[in-house]
This record gives structure tokens, C-alpha cells and sequence, in this order.
């Protein structure tokens, strides 16, 4: 090959070599470039979520900071222990005075001085009261007062053979009736003088008392306007004998509470 040739062809390879040489580079300077943007991109991107973050975990406690303090506490309620009730004011006897034994009573009347007036011993009790024993007598005898309402209770006959039933073989002739008509009120009377008191059972389940002997009974009942009122006055013979007059003056007392 001439030497003209030969020397042209070098340098078209130098210059071709050149050529790649710059590409090579500008491709390398290209990806460095890239490279640099790519990084650059992420740390804001990392940095803008980190800042995001941040925001965030403000507003959640700019929130707590702001909710409601707890209600203060209620302020102690101081116990307040009741002062002790007086007490219960026994009966006395008032022989000038009508009792006041109920106030759903429609009659009132006056005690009999020689008399205790008690507390009843039961609801249907409206009454009650304690005569002192006689000479020979180891017990007293007792007055109570029954009222059921109106048209309660039973008749007058009902009560009245009720009564005498609960003496053991007590003869007709012992028993002695009589009607008193006292302050325009009807008085239904009955006198046990003396017998054996067969005892009555003070529940359903419970058993009898046992007979006593030598018992007397006064019975009364009185017929208000507010229906029929029940006295029983039973014990030893000699005390309820004793009784006696006081047993009439309480039902010559007897009337009718006026109305309103």
C-alpha cells in the first residue's frame, strides 16, 4: 500500500477513537448527572416526609394539649346522724278526758280512772286496757277494743255466741243479756259472771291456751254510724266483778264524734 494511503487510514482511526472516546464520556457524564438528580430527589422527598411527619405528630398533641380537663370532684357529703328519737310517751289515765284510741274511730269515750290504758298488742286492736287485780285474784283482767270498719266484722249475734262459746259447758241461764240505748247509740250487753274459759288459739298455726277456771266476762257491742264497735273486757272472776261499774261507766261515756 503507498504511504499516503496508509497514513490517511491512522488517522481516520485516531479520529474515530476520539469520537467514541467523547461519547463514551459524555454517556458517563449523562449517568453521573442522573445519578446526582436521583439522589437529590430522594433525600427531599425523604425529607419532605420526615417534615409531614412532623406536622403530624404536632397536631396530635396540640389536640391533647386541648381536651377537656377532668370535672373536679364532687365536694364530700358530710353524713348528718339523726338525733334519737324520744321516747314513745306511755298512756296515762285520763278519766276526764275522751281517749283517742285511733283516729279512723268514729266514737270516742272517757277512761276509767282506775284503769291502764296500754298499747295495743295487735293491729286489729283499736284498744286496750289493764284492770288491776282483786283480792284473791293472781291476775288482771283485760278490755279490748275491736272495730273493723263499716259493715265489718260481724254481727252482733255472731260476736256474741263467739264469746260464750269460748267457756267450756257454760249453761244458758249463766249468761245474761240486755240492750241500752246511750247517747242515741245501740249497746249490746253480755255478762259471764263466772266459768271456765276454754281458751282461744291466737293464730292459725298456733295451739290454744289452756282452760282457766273461774273466769268472768262483760261484753258490749255498739252500733255507730261508722259501723260496730267490739268491747271485751275477760279475766278472774273477782276482778272482772270489780270492774263491773267502771266496765258501764266507760259505755255510758261512749258517742259519737261529730261529723267533720
Amino acid at each position: 500500500m503507498p504511504a499516503s494511503k496508509a497514513t490517511t487510514a491512522s488517522g481516520l482511526d485516531r479520529e474515530a477513537t476520539r469520537e467514541n472516546l467523547s461519547e463514551t464520556r459524555r454517556r458517563a457524564q449523562l449517568i453521573l448527572f442522573l445519578g446526582r438528580e436521583f439522589c437529590t430527589l430522594r433525600r427531599v422527598k425523604t425529607r419532605s416526609f420526615f417534615l409531614l411527619g412532623l406536622f403530624s405528630v404536632g397536631l396530635s398533641c396540640t389536640a391533647c394539649s386541648k381536651k377537656e380537663a377532668p370535672p373536679a370532684p364532687a365536694s364530700p357529703v358530710t353524713s348528718v346522724t339523726p338525733a334519737p328519737s324520744a321516747a314513745p310517751v306511755q298512756p296515762v289515765k285520763a278519766p276526764a278526758q275522751a281517749a283517742q284510741p285511733d283516729a279512723e274511730l268514729g266514737i270516742a269515750w272517757t277512761d276509767p280512772a282506775d284503769w291502764k290504758r296500754e298499747a295495743p298488742k295487735s293491729m286489729m286492736r283499736k284498744a286496750q286496757y289493764v284492770i288491776p287485780a282483786a283480792a284473791g285474784d293472781s291476775e288482771a283482767a283485760e278490755l279490748t277494743v275491736f272495730y273493723f270498719g263499716p259493715g265489718q266484722g260481724g254481727g252482733v249475734e255472731e260476736n256474741i255466741n263467739r264469746w260464750t262459746g269460748q267457756f267450756k259447758d257454760l249453761k244458758k241461764e249463766a249468761i245474761q243479756r240486755s240492750e241500752r240505748a246511750v247517747n242515741d247509740l245501740t249497746q249490746h250487753v253480755v255478762e259471764v259472771e263466772s266459768g271456765t274459759y276454754s281458751g282461744t288459739s291466737m293464730g292459725p298455726h298456733a295451739p290454744p291456751t289452756a282452760p282457766k277456771e273461774s273466769q268472768g266476762l262483760l261484753g258490749a257491742v255498739v252500733e255507730a254510724p261508722t259501723g260496730r264497735y267490739f268491747f271485751k273486757l275477760s279475766g278472774p272472776s273477782k276482778t272482772v266483778k270489780a270492774g263491773r261499774e267502771s266496765f258501764f261507766k266507760l259505755l255510758d261515756s261512749i258517742k259519737a264524734k261529730s261529723a267533720g
